[in-house]
């Protein structure tokens, strides 16, 4: 499983994740309605199968078994969110 935080309106990451790897679950996550919209329709026409797009916030979302975890770069607050990450996924 691998999540995206912070998708935004082209979930490049995600397409990217599913287009080179055979990874079988892909969850774009974003808190923003509006890119959640356009994430979607983007998903739609080109990854319809494994990626899905969900409204969530970063800093309470249930990350319990995630492989991986990819965190944008904007998204805030980033440390609560990494705490959030390792509360739900423990020690490897």
């Amino acid at each position: 499983r691998f999540v995206m935080v912070g998708c935004g309106p082209f979930p490049a990451a995600a397409l990217f994740i599913h287009d080179h790897t055979t990874v079988p679950e892909i969850v774009a996550l974003d808190r923003d309605p509006h890119a959640i919209a356009m994430a979607r329709r983007m998903v739609a026409a080109f990854a319809p199968e494994r990626v899905e797009v969900r409204e969530g916030d970063g800093s309470r979302f249930d990350y319990a078994g995630a492989d991986i975890v990819y965190v944008a770069n904007h998204v805030s607050p980033k440390a609560r969110i990494l705490t959030r990450i390792a509360d739900c996924t423990g020690p490897s």
